[in-house]
């Protein structure tokens, strides 16, 4: 069944009559009003019409027979769009569902806004460099969610046309990457998606060829922005010596770097053996006193929840991350730290893998190695730890 023109038909129609430019994409083109809205002005080139729907497909196939300009395809979103466009037109189902009732055309998914966070995952890698997005939703859609997506995806945005009809308003945005985004791909990055966010800043991941990476980008709200500086510098740095996650690219307002597929460390030894356990401590301990070695504080090694990840899939493997706070340290205590934490935190995880350690003796091994910093020192933390991890509790 085609969809019949309606308010927000026309609404979208008088946007794209107005601003629409280049290679246009008409994403559920439906009967096709946006396409002849597109095809009306001069600056526009040529015109893909997309749908899901057969009879839809149909429709635009005879609506378009002879106009040379308009290419009609089959694609659910955009999986079956090859290229990139200077505008894309998305007028979507944008309604949240109804029980029972489970048609795409006016249906949006369960909130009313699934369905466009899901163009809106793909539709980066089919824009092209200054290209726009003129994207339709309704109040009803929670239109905060759609915005703080936009964000996340580091899209920026403008209302450019609203109307109220019964019982909701309409809104049409123009949509466009922001200038950190467009950076990143020039770094030949796709399919940016959101994973994290935190105070300072946003993390998210792409792909670089078949290699997946992460992007820390900065929040221009906060002082990341320096710090992403130095964190770069300190990750190409410590790269040298195996630490870190592996090094891209970076910019003041971005940091690139390898994704690492891991775990944080203690829910990954809430499930550990006793043998991983034991393998997580030692490559904790020895990471500790390499950035002792090279004289630097990472400062967060007494409380390393969200620095720590671990991952297992060729053998198990620490990676520390997060280097915004490191800093040259004529006393380093990286290890000391990391003592507090096995004596704290993981006191617990070790135990019910059958680890108990003295408290009082290893504070007193780190004492020790505080003031000779010396690799014997050193290794009587490490025997101490492991040789009573290798020896099962009587």
């Amino acid at each position: 069944m085609v969809y019949e023109p309606a308010e927000d038909t026309e609404l979208m129609a008088g946007c794209v009559r107005s601003v629409v430019r280049g290679r246009v994409l008409d994403m559920g083109s439906g009967n096709g009003e946006q396409t002849a809205a597109a095809l009306s002005n001069a600056a526009t080139t040529s015109v893909v019409a997309a749908d899901i729907d057969p009879d839809a497909i149909a429709h635009l196939r005879t609506r378009f027979r002879d106009e040379k300009r308009v290419r009609v395809i089959h694609s659910d979103l955009l999986y079956n769009v090859k290229r990139r466009f200077d505008t894309i037109i998305f007028n979507p189902p944008y309604l949240p569902q109804d029980k029972g009732i489970t048609d795409i055309q006016i249906y949006g998914g369960k909130h009313g806004y699934e369905r466009i966070i899901h163009f809106l995952d793909q539709a980066g890698n089919h824009l092209a460099p200054e290209g726009q997005i003129l994207l339709l939703w309704s109040s009803l859609s929670k239109p905060r969610v759609i915005l703080d997506h936009l964000e996340k995806r580091l899209y920026t945005y403008e209302k450019i046309a609203e109307t109220h009809i019964s019982f909701e308003d309409l809104f049409v945005y123009r949509i466009t990457k922001n200038k950190v985004r467009e950076r990143i791909e020039k770094q030949g990055i796709r399919s940016l998606m959101p994973f994290d966010r935190g105070k300072r800043g946003w993390i998210l991941t792409g792909m670089k060829g078949k290699t997946k990476i992460a992007i820390k980008v900065a929040n221009p709200t906060s002082e990341a922005s320096g710090r992403l500086l130095l964190e770069a510098q300190w990750m190409k740095r410590l790269n040298r010596h195996g630490i870190g996650p592996r090094f891209i690219a970076s910019d003041p307002d971005f940091v690139i770097y390898a994704f690492v597929d891991g775990t944080f460390v203690l829910d990954y030894l809430s499930e550990a053996s006793r043998k991983e356990t034991l393998v997580v401590v030692e490559q904790l301990l020895d990471q500790c006193r390499m950035l002792d070695t090279v004289g630097v504080s990472k400062e967060e090694m007494h409380h390393p929840v969200k620095h720590v990840l671990v991952s297992d899939a060729r053998g198990v493997r620490v990676t520390l991350i997060d280097f915004e706070r490191t800093h040259p340290d004529p006393h380093p205590k990286n290890v000391t730290q990391v003592c507090q934490f096995v004596n704290g935190m993981l006191r617990a995880h070790l135990l019910k893998v059958g680890l108990e350690i003295d408290s009082a003796t290893l504070l007193n091994l780190a004492k020790q190695y505080r003031h000779r910093f010396d690799e014997t020192s050193f290794r009587a933390i490490k025997d101490y730890i492991l040789k009573r991890g290798a020896k099962p509790l009587s």
